[in-house]
C-alpha cells in the first residue's frame, strides 16, 4: 500500500506522509510505457493540486511500507512530492490529459464546493485514482522493493496500453464521498484476496484496494487483477459508485467519511462482501 497524507496526530503535529507500497522497474525505465532513457520528475499529486487554496505550511514527511511511517524524508511543502520514474512523452502526453481532465472536476470537490461529476466524467475519474495511486507506489524505500512489495508492473504496463479507450482497466469498481478530518491528503493501497469456497486463502494478492484523500474529496477504487477473481464490492453508505456508471453524481453533505472511519475505509474493513479480505502484501512473481 502507499499512503501520502497530511495527518495531525494526537500531540497536534501536522504530517504529510508518503508510506510507499511498491515500486515497478529500474529508475532508468519508464515505470507505465517502459521507455529506457532520460526520465522526468512526476508528482505524486499533480502540481494543479498545489495551486488550490488549500493549507500550504511545511509539514513532516515520511515514508514506509504497508501505512506504517518509518523513514523520515524532512519538512517541506505539501503536494511538491515527485518520483523520477516517468517519461516525458507519458508525462506531457496522456497523464497530462488525465490530469486536465482531473482539474475541471474535482477541483470544486476537494474545496468542498457542491458539484456534479457527469456520467461523461466518471470512467476518467476512476483512471485518476489509478494513476495516482501507482504513481504514488512508485516513493518506495529499496528495501520494500527487493522484499517484493507492490504491484505487478504488469499493472503500469496495463494502464499505459488502455490510456486511450478512457475507460478504467477492466476489474475496476470506484466510489467517491466527502471527508471531513484532519488529513490534507493521503494515497493509500492495500492488497486484497478473494476468498473462494472451501478454499484456503491465497498467499498473493488477487487486487488492490486504492484511497485517495485530497482536501475535502474522498475517492475509492478497488481493482481486481486476477482474471475471473472480480467480485461485486459492497462500501459503505457514505460513497457513491461512479464507476461501473450508475447515474449522474452530486456529492451532498450526508455523505461524510470522518477520521475515525477513515483507517478502515482505506484498510479495507468497512466492505461488506466477506469473500473480499484484505490480503498479503508481496506481489505475485513473474
Amino acid at each position: 500500500m502507499i499512503h501520502a497524507t497530511g495527518d495531525t496526530d494526537r500531540r497536534g503535529t501536522r504530517h504529510d506522509e508518503v508510506t510507499p507500497f511498491g515500486r515497478a522497474g529500474p529508475v532508468t525505465t519508464c515505470a507505465f510505457c517502459g521507455f529506457d532513457g532520460k526520465l522526468t520528475a512526476e508528482h505524486v499529486f499533480a502540481d494543479w493540486i498545489a495551486r488550490l487554496n488549500l493549507p500550504t505550511d511545511h509539514v513532516p514527511h515520511g515514508a514506509g511500507r504497508l501505512n506504517r511511517l518509518g523513514r523520515d524524508l524532512g519538512t517541506r511543502p505539501p503536494f511538491r512530492q515527485t518520483v523520477q520514474d516517468v517519461c516525458t512523452r507519458c508525462n506531457s502526453g496522456w497523464m497530462s490529459g488525465l490530469e486536465a481532465t482531473a482539474q475541471r472536476v474535482l477541483s470544486p470537490l476537494i474545496l468542498g464546493q457542491p458539484h456534479v461529476i457527469e456520467p461523461a466524467d466518471q470512467a476518467s475519474t476512476a483512471v485518476w485514482v489509478h494513476k495516482t495511486a501507482l504513481v504514488a507506489m512508485l516513493v518506495s524505500s529499496d528495501e520494500a522493493r527487493a522484499e517484493g512489495y507492490g504491484v505487478p508492473p504488469s499493472e503500469y504496463h496495463d494502464i499505459y496500453r488502455a490510456r486511450e479507450n478512457g475507460h478504467p482497466l477492466p476489474g475496476t469498481q470506484c466510489w467517491i464521498a466527502r471527508y471531513e478530518g484532519t488529513r490534507l491528503a493521503s494515497a493509500r493501497v492495500v492488497p486484497v484476496a478473494v476468498v473462494l469456497n472451501d478454499h484456503d486463502e491465497p498467499d498473493r494478492p488477487t487486487g488492490y484496494l486504492m484511497t485517495i484523500l485530497v482536501g475535502q474529496l474522498l475517492l475509492q477504487a478497488v481493482r481486481f487483477t486476477t482474471s475471473g477473481l472480480a467480485i461485486n464490492t459492497v462500501n459503505v453508505p457514505a460513497m457513491q459508485q461512479i464507476w461501473p456508471i450508475r447515474s449522474l453524481v452530486e456529492r451532498s453533505s450526508n455523505q461524510v467519511v470522518t477520521d475515525d472511519e477513515f483507517l478502515d475505509l482505506a484498510g479495507g474493513s468497512s466492505h461488506a462482501n466477506p469473500r473480499c479480505r484484505s490480503g498479503p502484501g508481496r506481489q505475485p512473481r513473474s
